[in-house]
């Protein structure tokens, strides 16, 4: 067999059977800093906060694990863990704490071919 062929079949078996990570992306449109908080509670009653500063006019994110793809089941998995979603800035602050109405914010926000990034725009 040609090297080449070997190398071509290698690289697209490669590459077909790889996973995306799931991504949550925030952009602050503000002229100030803006803040992303989940706080969340495992089944050992581990509670736990998870911030994203991000400066003004930039973006931040988290990646998440393989397979995470922000489909219906994989953000009411993801809610499930989650008690609380803030978003802060300098003149708002938008609190969510219903996982119906965090469902329906996060649902409207997916993207990608695999749906695989989350996309909130603070304003």
């Amino acid at each position: 067999m040609n090297i080449y062929k070997l190398i071509f079949i290698c690289g697209v078996l490669t590459l077909t059977s790889c996973d995306i990570p799931g991504y949550l992306d925030v952009k602050n449109c503000t002229k100030s800093d803006a803040y992303y908080l989940t706080y969340s509670q495992t089944a050992e009653g581990i509670k736990d906060t998870i911030i994203i500063e991000i400066p003004p006019n930039q973006t931040k994110g988290m990646l998440f694990g393989f397979g995470q793809h922000w489909t219906d089941d994989g953000i009411r998995d993801y809610l499930s863990q989650v008690n609380k979603i803030e978003i802060i800035t300098s003149k708002d602050t938008i609190s969510m704490t219903d996982k119906k109405e965090m469902y329906l914010y996060f649902q409207k926000r997916r993207k990608g071919l695999f749906k695989q990034i989350l996309k909130i725009k603070v304003e």
